[in-house]
C-alpha cells in the first residue's frame, strides 16, 4: 500500500513550514519591542569641550613695505685701458686681489717713451741756448738803435727773433712735459681702489691708445647699488608718504632667501617716467663691509615706507575665508565658547596678517584646534607661544 507515502509527504511539508514560523516569531517580536522602546528616542553620546590654543593680541609697530625686484651693481667701477701704445712687459697684480688706488697694474715697454723724453730734453737745451743768444742780440740792438747805429728794421728783426726764441723755449718745455707724462703712462696704475678682475692680456701683447678691449676691470664693492624699477603710481604714493625719498629705508632679501643684515636707503629716484613701461628707476645704497653682496645679483628689496604704530597682527593660520571671500577668526569668548569674528585685513607681513578692523588688543585669537570648531562651541582654551615680532623683511 502507498498510504504512508501519500499522507506523510504533504504533512511533513506543512510541519516544516510551522517550525520556520515558530523560529522567526521571537525575532519579529524583538524587533517590534525594541523599536517601541516604550516611546523613548535613543540619545547620542555627549562630547566635552574642544581643546584649542590661542594667542593674545598685542599692539606692535608694523613696518609698511613695498617689495620690488632689482639687480646689484658696484659702487665704483672702472675699465683699465692703456694711455700709450707698446708691448706689455709685466702684469703686476694677482687676478681677483684687492688693489689700492695708484697701485701699478701693468708695465709697458718704456724704451720708446724714454727715447722721446731724451729728445725733448735735448730740444729744451737747444731752445734755451738759442734764447740766450738772441736775448743778448736784442739788448745790443736796443743800445745801438738809441744812438742811431743801426736801422729801425735791424732793431725790429732782433726783437722778433728774441720773441720767437722765447716761444720756442715754451714749446720745448711742453714737449718735455708730454714726454715725461708718456713715460709715466708706460706703467698702468689703478684709477680706483677695489677688486681687480681677470686680465684680458698677457705679457708680450701689443696695446694701443683708445683700444676697445679693457686690460682689466676694477670694482669697489665697499658699497653696493641696488637698481629697481617702480610703477608711476607707486612712486607717487612713495613721495606722498615720505617728504624725502632719501628717508625711505630698505631691507634686502638675497637670491638664496636670506635677509641681508644691514639696511640701506634710497639715494636716487628718476624724475621722469619711461613712457613705454610706465615705470621709473630707483637706486638704493647698501654698505658692504664683509663683501657679502656681489655685483650682478638678483635681489628683492623691501621699501619701508612708514611705520604703523600700535598695529594688530594675527597668525595666517588663524584666518579663514567665507565663500564670499570675507576673512574671519575664532576668538575665546568670555563664556568659554568659540566666537566667530569677521575682520578686515590690509596685507600680509611674513606669516601674519595686518588687521585693520574687527579685533582689539587683548583678544584671544584661536590658532590651534580650528578643524572641529563651530560658532558658540564649548572650548577648553590654553595659551600658546606668541609669534615673533614682524619684520619688513620677513
Amino acid at each position: 500500500m502507498s498510504f504512508v507515502n501519500v499522507v506523510t509527504a504533504p504533512n511533513l511539508s506543512r510541519i516544516k513550514g510551522s517550525i520556520k514560523a515558530l523560529i522567526a516569531l521571537p525575532l519579529v517580536l524583538g524587533v517590534i519591542l525594541g523599536g517601541c522602546s516604550f516611546g523613548k528616542k535613543a540619545e547620542a553620546p555627549k562630547t566635552g569641550p574642544i581643546d584649542v590654543g590661542y594667542v593674545v593680541l598685542k599692539a606692535t609697530d608694523l613696518p609698511i613695505t613695498t617689495t620690488v625686484s632689482g639687480r646689484t651693481s658696484a659702487f665704483l667701477s672702472a675699465e683699465v685701458r692703456p694711455q700709450i701704445g707698446g708691448i706689455i712687459q709685466q702684469r703686476l697684480f694677482e687676478e681677483g686681489a684687492i688693489v689700492k688706488q695708484g697701485q701699478a697694474l701693468y708695465q709697458i715697454d718704456p724704451r720708446p717713451a724714454q727715447a722721446t723724453l731724451s729728445a725733448a730734453e735735448a730740444g729744451l737745451a737747444v731752445a734755451q741756448a738759442n734764447l740766450t743768444s738772441l736775448e743778448q742780440k736784442a739788448h745790443r740792438a736796443k743800445a745801438l738803435i738809441a744812438i742811431k747805429a743801426i736801422s729801425q728794421q735791424d732793431f725790429e728783426d732782433a726783437q722778433t727773433a728774441y720773441d720767437l726764441a722765447k716761444a720756442n723755449l715754451l714749446s720745448a718745455k711742453s714737449a718735455l712735459d708730454m714726454a715725461r707724462i708718456n713715460l709715466g703712462y708706460t706703467k698702468v696704475y689703478a684709477p680706483i681702489s677695489g677688486h681687480v678682475g681677470m686680465s684680458s692680456i698677457t705679457p708680450g701683447a701689443l696695446v694701443s691708445v683708445g683700444q676697445a678691449q679693457a686690460l682689466t676691470t676694477l670694482q669697489d664693492t665697499s658699497k653696493i647699488y641696488v637698481d629697481v624699477t617702480q610703477s608711476a603710481s607707486e612712486l607717487l604714493r612713495l613721495r606722498s608718504v615720505q617728504s624725502s625719498i632719501n628717508k625711505i629705508a630698505i631691507e634686502l632679501v638675497m637670491e638664496d632667501g636670506r635677509l641681508y643684515p644691514l639696511k640701506g636707503h634710497l639715494s636716487f629716484a628718476d624724475v621722469s617716467i619711461n613712457p613705454s613701461s610706465g615705470t621709473a628707476s630707483l637706486r638704493a645704497v647698501f654698505d658692504n663691509p664683509e663683501g657679502k653682496l656681489l655685483p650682478g645679483l638678483f635681489v628683492r628689496a623691501h621699501l619701508i615706507e612708514a611705520i604703523s604704530k600700535d598695529a594688530i597682527i594675527v597668525p595666517q593660520k588663524a584666518v579663514s575665508r567665507t565663500p564670499q571671500g570675507e576673512a574671519s577668526v575664532y576668538i575665546v569668548g568670555s563664556d568659554g565658547t568659540a566666537q566667530l569674528k569677521m575682520i578686515k585685513l590690509d596685507g600680509m607681513y611674513g606669516d601674519q596678517w595686518h588687521v585693520i578692523s574687527g579685533l582689539s588688543v587683548g583678544d584671544k585669537v584661536i590658532t590651534e584646534g580650528l578643524m572641529r570648531l563651530r560658532p558658540n562651541a564649548p572650548i577648553k582654551p590654553s595659551e600658546v607661544i606668541a609669534p615673533p615680532s614682524v619684520s619688513a623683511g620677513a
